[in-house]
């Protein structure tokens, strides 16, 4: 009929339309290791950056407290407090969280995703269960994905609800687990990986790092470009 051979040619001309539209890099929200800082993981990660440019706009947030009084450049997400029962109090969260909806508010767009390496890692996944959930204390929008290096889940015995958030995530997410990573073992990045549904592992030779290799960040920049496709759709 007149009326389905009009709406197939709608359809096609957007499908069209949607091939040839120019998508956006992706803004990527970037959070240090422990005693490290924002700068410094940009130095550390200035192969990623420079082989993904063209993909995703990468902002570095530096932590708001100092892991030593004598070395300020250090900083930490939150300040852990070990327990006599093994686990840990995680002190600060609350400040870290606005510091990070400060941090999108200055962008001037949202982020969307989250790359941390070691305890950023940590706080990333807190941040995607946060949003995904969509918790009140959620400080991001809806974030599409999250690069998670070294890293391991978020779990705080102050904070039982949010610990409790890490479950069935949906959100895509790419790790990165060292062989030889003798800070946060393999096997601990492994539970972080299990807290998504559908993760994809990148398994490395090396250590507590982000991996900068050429087979790495090949599979690293095919995550972020099958991101920025979904994100056109």
């Amino acid at each position: 009929t007149a009326a389905a051979a009009a709406a197939l040619t709608y359809l096609l001309h957007r499908r069209r339309r949607r091939s040839t539209m120019v998508v956006p890099p992706l803004n990527v929200l970037c959070l240090h290791g422990y005693s490290q800082s924002g700068p410094l993981l940009s130095k550390f990660t200035r192969r990623v950056t420079a082989h993904c440019d063209q993909l995703a706009k990468f902002t570095y947030l530096t932590a708001p407290f100092p892991t030593e009084q004598n070395a300020p450049e250090g900083r930490m997400w939150w300040t852990p407090t070990k327990l006599d029962g093994g686990g840990w109090d995680y002190g600060g969260v609350d400040e870290t969280l606005s510091l990070v909806r400060d941090a999108e508010r200055a962008a001037g767009a949202p982020f969307d995703g989250v790359l941390g390496f070691s305890q950023g890692a940590g706080l990333a996944s807190l941040l995607i269960a946060l949003s995904e959930k969509r918790h009140a204390d959620a400080p991001l929008g809806a974030l599409r994905f999250g690069i998670l290096c070294g890293g391991f889940p978020f779990r705080a015995a102050n904070l039982p609800e949010y610990a409790a958030l890490l479950k069935g995530l949906k959100t895509p997410s790419f790790h990165t687990i060292g062989a030889k990573d003798e800070l946060v073992k393999p096997a601990t990045s492994r539970l972080l990986k299990g807290c998504f549904d559908a993760p994809q592992v990148l398994e490395h030779p090396g250590g507590h790092i982000v991996p900068s290799d050429a087979g790495s960040l090949a599979q690293l920049a095919a995550f972020l470009e099958a991101q920025r496709q979904e994100a056109k759709l």
